[in-house]
């Protein structure tokens, strides 16, 4: 799919998670819901006349806004607006379905099909990702729904009403579902007319790195993932966790004596350690040793780590649960954060 280079942009917009039934039922079903030109408006309380929307209702005070546009809207047109979505400062335009048309008007072009073939976008992990009407058009009403289930936007204006709502660019979570592989929609409910746009998007996965110990002799052993290490984006988003301690026990030990110093290491990251504990992992959870002598605090800048073993904790394998977070990764701004388990044979 071919995008366009679009300008950067910074601009977040409230994510609603309403059901998709209350746009359909106030805002989209203003214009009859059908490609019937002569149909009577629906009970939202608009009339329309010279090509822009009045409302009827009432000589009340104004709303409070409850969505201000991005950009300036302009005045209404005829003209159906391409509607793209933005990837990091890349454009693809979606496919466009014109919806519903307002007694007396003639959208150009007249689309009751696609415009095109659904198009395909990847978007890679932290992408920033938004959705742009062109011209700055804007919609009073919205619903933004990803895999057919999840409404990752919605906004009712029955009286569509643009003091009320109106938006033109909308931004999207969805590095929160990596490894998705679905349709994208966008039903937006325009002055005069309502679109539907599509686009099917791949969002990357997130991989996380191997980490691996090692030794100051040369030697080096795998560590192995707690259930709390997760990667947080740029975006704010946090890669939920499993509802447990130690998914997995390590099997392999290093043969150490009574000490050793090592630098832990995620392939692809800067590290910064917090912390080190010693004691055994039983039943899937950690139980630190009675005697914590063999603990080591660090700090972020901390590139090696020593721990020493009294001599009563000889002759026994123990686990080192490495509390390190690391920094940048694949998209240059993530952090990985969390535990991981080694065990070493002290003797």
């Amino acid at each position: 799919m071919t995008a366009r280079r679009s300008s950067p942009v910074n601009v977040r917009t409230s994510i609603v998670g309403v059901a998709l039934v209350a746009l359909l039922a106030t805002g989209l079903g203003a214009f009859g819901g059908r490609l019937e030109p002569n149909s009577s408006p629906g009970s939202s309380g608009v009339s329309v006349s010279g090509g822009a929307a009045e409302l009827t209702a009432s000589l009340a005070p104004p709303p409070t806004p409850r969505v201000t546009p991005f950009a300036p809207c302009p005045p209404a047109s005829d003209a159906v607006p391409p509607v793209w979505l933005d990837v990091d400062g890349y454009e693809y335009a979606g496919a466009l379905e014109l919806l519903s048309v307002a007694p007396g008007r003639s959208p150009a072009p007249a689309m009751p099909r696609p415009t095109r073939a659904v198009p395909e976008v990847t978007i890679g992990t932290n992408a920033v990702t938004t959705i742009v009407v062109a011209g700055s058009t804007c919609a009073l009403g919205w619903v933004i729904d990803f895999d057919g289930t999840t409404t990752l936007d919605v906004l009712a204006n029955g009286a569509m009403d643009p003091a009320y709502a109106a938006q033109n660019r909308f931004e999207l979570p969805l590095a929160a579902y990596p490894g998705k592989d679905a349709l994208l929609r966008a039903q937006l409910l325009l002055p005069g007319f309502s679109v539907r746009a599509s686009w099917v998007v791949q969002i990357s996965r997130l991989e996380h790195p191997v980490a691996r110990l090692r030794w100051m002799d040369g030697d080096q052993l795998d560590a192995v993932e707690a259930c709390n290490v997760a990667i947080e984006l740029a975006s704010g988003w946090r890669e939920p966790t499993e509802a447990c301690e130690v998914r997995e026990a390590p099997v392999e030990a290093k043969a150490l004596g009574t000490g050793g110093t090592f630098t832990f290491v995620l392939a692809g990251w800067d590290v910064e350690f917090n912390g080190v504990a010693c004691g055994h992992v039983d039943d899937e959870t950690f139980f630190y040793a009675a005697d914590p002598s063999c603990a080591s605090e660090a700090d972020s800048s901390t590139e090696t780590v020593s721990v020493e073993f009294p001599s009563a904790m000889a002759n026994d394998v123990w686990t080192l649960a490495i509390d390190a977070c690391g920094v940048g990764g694949p998209t240059a701004n993530a952090r990985l954060c969390g535990t991981w388990y080694v065990n070493v044979a002290v003797h």
